[in-house]
C-alpha cells in the first residue's frame, strides 16, 4: 500500500519535538509518507482544504501509536480539513497519547458536541478554544481554556477574561470579551494572517521579524495603517502609549464638553444659586 510521511524529531534532551524538522536534530524521527502515484494531484496531506472531513484514521493513528509525546490534535476549519466529532471521539478512546484538542472552527455547538461525545469516557481530555472571539462563551459550553494568537499581544486580557467567565463575573466578563473582538478582528481581518498579529506583538516590544510570504506595496501600506490602528486600542487600554499624532477621538466623544466648558458650567451655576441664597 501506498503511505504518507510526516517527520516529528525528538531532540536528544526529550525536552520537545520538531514537525517536518530536517536541521539534524538528533533522536527519535517518526516518519509516515505518501510514496504512491498522484496522476497530476497535488500530493495528499493531512492539512488540505476540503468542505468534508477527509478519513485520516490511519493517519492519526499511524502518529500516535509510535509518539514518544502527549498529542494535541488541532482543527481549524478556515485554513485545513475539518477532524469530524466521529473522529475525535474514536482517536479519544482509542490513544492515551492524544490529550486534548484545540478547536479553532469558532463554532460553539461543535465543541459541545465534541464534549458530549468525549468527555464521558476521557474526563481527563483537555478542550481548547483557538477563537479568541468566542473564548467566553467557550469557556461556558464547558472548555477548559483557550490557544490564542490574541495571548501574545494582550495577556493580560485574555488571562482577565478567563478568571472572570470561570468565576461567573458575567457582565464583566462580557465587557472583556467585547473589547478583546474588536481587537482579534482588526488583527484577523485587515491584514493577510498572521501580519496583523505579527505587528500587533511588535507593539508590545516584541520584533518577530518579516514573515516568509512576500507582501506588495498596498499590503505593506495596509500593515502601516493597521499599526497605527492597534497601537490605538492597546494604548486605550494603557498598554503603549499612542502613536506620534494622537488618536481619533472615541466615538461621541466630540460632542461632549471640554474640562474648561464644564468648569465655567459649574460656576455659573453655583453664583445663581449664591444669588438665589440657596447656599
Amino acid at each position: 500500500g501506498h503511505t504518507r510521511t510526516y517527520r516529528v524529531d525528538m531532540p536528544a534532551d526529550g525536552k520537545g519535538a520538531k514537525g517536518g524538522a530536517a536541521d539534524g536534530a538528533s533522536g527519535l524521527t517518526l516518519e509516515i509518507y505518501y510514496d504512491g502515484p498522484t496522476n497530476g494531484k497535488p500530493e495528499p496531506s493531512l492539512f488540505s482544504k476540503s468542505k468534508k472531513a477527509p478519513d485520516r484514521s490511519k493517519d492519526f493513528k499511524e502518529i500516535a501509536d509510535n509518539s514518544p509525546i502527549d498529542i494535541t490534535l488541532y482543527n481549524i476549519p478556515m485554513f485545513a480539513s475539518p477532524i469530524d466529532v466521529p473522529t475525535i471521539q474514536r482517536l479519544s478512546e482509542e490513544f492515551e497519547r492524544i490529550v486534548a484538542i484545540k478547536d479553532s472552527s469558532g463554532d460553539i455547538p461543535h465543541m459541545i458536541r465534541m464534549i458530549q461525545a468525549v468527555r464521558p469516557n476521557r474526563p481527563d481530555f483537555a478542550f481548547l478554544t483557538g477563537w479568541d472571539a468566542a473564548l467566553m462563551p467557550m469557556l461556558l459550553a464547558g472548555c477548559d481554556g483557550g490557544t490564542n494568537a490574541s495571548s501574545g499581544v494582550v495577556p493580560e486580557l485574555t488571562r482577565r477574561l478567563y478568571d472572570l467567565t470561570v468565576s461567573y463575573q458575567i457582565d464583566e466578563a462580557r465587557r472583556v470579551q467585547y473589547d478583546l473582538i474588536r481587537l482579534f478582528d482588526t488583527m484577523i481581518y485587515s491584514a493577510e494572517f498572521p501580519e496583523g498579529f505579527r505587528a500587533a506583538v511588535g507593539l508590545r516590544g516584541f520584533q518577530m521579524g518579516h514573515g516568509r510570504q512576500p507582501l506588495s506595496d498596498k499590503q505593506k501600506t495596509d500593515i502601516g495603517t493597521l499599526s497605527r490602528e492597534l497601537q490605538c486600542m492597546l494604548s486605550a487600554h494603557g498598554f503603549t502609549d499612542q502613536p506620534v499624532g494622537g488618536c481619533p477621538l472615541p466615538a461621541g466623544a466630540e460632542n461632549q464638553p471640554d474640562a474648561a466648558d464644564v468648569t465655567a458650567i459649574v460656576r455659573q451655576v453655583v453664583a445663581e444659586l449664591s444669588r438665589r441664597g440657596l447656599m
